[in-house]
């Protein structure tokens, strides 16, 4: 027995003598700008919005939580330490850290203005992450526009996490010394967001924007410098201004949050910015590393995970049988950036859009799922009237939006459904279509075919001319065979 607590004794001495530990960081927008109007037919060559993949150098951001999984002492081996003949409890031998959650399988919705909605770095993390990804953001909107959105784009589209990003567009001076939303709305905003994310059953992660080009800011954004005197005259401090108020929500209540600002820290504008506002390839490479090694740092990787597709849940025409449609059956489905612009009712099953002013709003929507078809033998089905107003109607594919799409990934129906069109192709009051054509004879870019399938994800509807005449949506809808 002497020998063995002498054997013992001569081990703790040998292993007091190391340490192990470790320790690790992870790291933690916008601008006010109109997205291409998709009105006229694209061109049918015309490809995705291309990017390269410069170097950006090194960046930091910091985060909360530590990214390292090494816990801070290492287990004792019972062999080692415990004699043969003693037995020991597992708690007492073996300190087994916690295990993390696979990341694989989750799905992110990206939420925000046009730093959002033009961006490719939420597309680029979800993809390394075997995420499901969808991008409701809309550029040019505020924290306040966004609430409005928020139905339509994010609650009921099966979140686990939702990026918010706004503040680029609240911070614009309407006139001078007054934001189009001051920062103390703009906290009561970023809060209220950050409620309905969490009423939805997902996780909020709040980002601040990226550095704006103080130099370039006054013409991207068509400013004068005698609006900004009552802030100090600095576009680049102002902007800061609100980015500390998002700091300062996710502190209150919460909320992860990544600062972007940070990570994009020491990078010149001219490789951080392709217009002095919104991000280049190198300002998107590292809001989406930065995003990816942020979700690394609190989980895991499958190694046995299946490559997801971006979608998700789909509603496969094939499977399915009969019909699907292409939009909210229910007028809260639909979104329009200034309510007060247009009306969009229910009446006799159909969904009923009209403008307010005379003008040429739009209003968009989304089908509950998208919707997967045969191109080949894949139609459209439509039953449409326009009483007394024109209107246009475009549809978006594989993942795009009304809000956030690249060329190629769009087309207007107007000319191929045999409607009378005026000099810019909208289709003419007073008319009643109704029918159905291939989808192949849609002129759709090859592009979007994938494997066969076409994958449906909106639609934008103007309604363009005299005030309360609608444009009546009874269908539009695909089928096969």
């Amino acid at each position: 027995m002497k020998k063995i607590l002498c054997l013992v004794l001569a081990f703790a001495a040998m292993t007091s003598l190391f340490a192990c530990g470790g320790s690790g960081s992870g790291s933690g927008g916008q601008g006010s700008a109109s997205v291409p109007d998709p009105r006229s037919e694209p061109d049918e060559s015309a490809g995705a919005e291309s990017g390269g993949d410069p170097e950006p150098g090194e960046v930091s951001a910091e985060v909360s939580e530590s990214s390292d999984p090494v816990s801070q002492e290492e287990p004792v081996s019972q062999e080692e330490s415990v004699p043969d003949d003693e037995p020991v409890s597992q708690e007492e031998s073996v300190s087994v850290p916690d295990k993390k959650e696979y990341i694989d399988g989750k799905k992110l919705i990206v939420f925000g203005d046009s730093i959002t909605a033009l961006g490719s770095w939420g597309r680029t993390a979800a993809e390394e992450l075997n995420m499901y990804f969808f991008n409701g953001a809309m550029g040019g909107i505020t924290s306040a526009q966004g609430i409005t959105r928020f139905p339509a784009y994010v609650a009921g589209h099966g979140a686990d996490f939702v990026t918010l990003l706004f503040g680029m567009n609240d911070l614009i001076m309407e006139s001078a010394g007054k934001p189009r939303v001051t920062p103390e709305q703009f906290e009561k905003n970023l809060t209220e967001l950050v409620k309905m994310v969490r009423d939805c059953g997902a996780e909020p992660i709040l980002l601040t924007a990226n550095p704006l080009d103080p130099d370039k800011f006054w013409a991207a954004q068509g400013q004068s410098k005698a609006m900004y005197e009552s802030v100090g005259g600095d576009p680049l401090a102002w902007e800061e201004v609100y980015n500390d108020v998002t700091r300062k929500v996710a502190a209150e209540t919460g909320a992860y949050l990544i600062d972007m600002f940070a990570a994009c820290d020491g990078v010149p504008y001219n490789r951080l910015l392709r217009d002095g506002i919104h991000l280049a390839d190198a300002g998107n490479k590292i809001f989406a590393e930065t995003l990816a090694e942020w979700f690394g740092s609190r989980f895991d990787r499958d190694p046995n995970a299946e490559k997801v597709s971006e979608y998700g849940d789909l509603t496969d025409v094939s499977v399915q049988g009969g019909r699907a449609s292409l939009y909210s059956g229910e007028p809260d489905g639909w979104y329009t950036v200034d309510p007060l612009l247009m009306n969009i009712e229910k009446s006799d099953g159909a969904i009923n859009i009209s403008n307010t002013n005379g003008l040429w709003p739009y209003a968009e929507s989304l089908p509950e799922k998208p919707v997967s078809v045969s191109f080949s033998d894949g139609y459209l089905n439509y039953d449409i009237s326009t009483v007394g107003v024109s209107t246009s109607i475009i549809l978006f594919f594989n993942g795009s939006t009304p809000s956030a799409y690249t060329e190629g990934t769009y087309v207007s129906i107007n000319s191929k459904i045999g409607a009378k069109y005026n000099e810019v192709g909208d289709i003419t009051p007073g008319q009643d279509l109704k029918g159905r054509i291939e989808l192949s004879k849609l002129g759709i870019s090859a592009q979007n075919v994938k494997d066969g399938r076409l994958i449906i994800t909106g639609i934008k509807v103007y309604a363009a001319g005299s005030a309360n005449k609608p444009v009546v949506l009874r269908e539009l809808s695909v089928s096969e065979g």
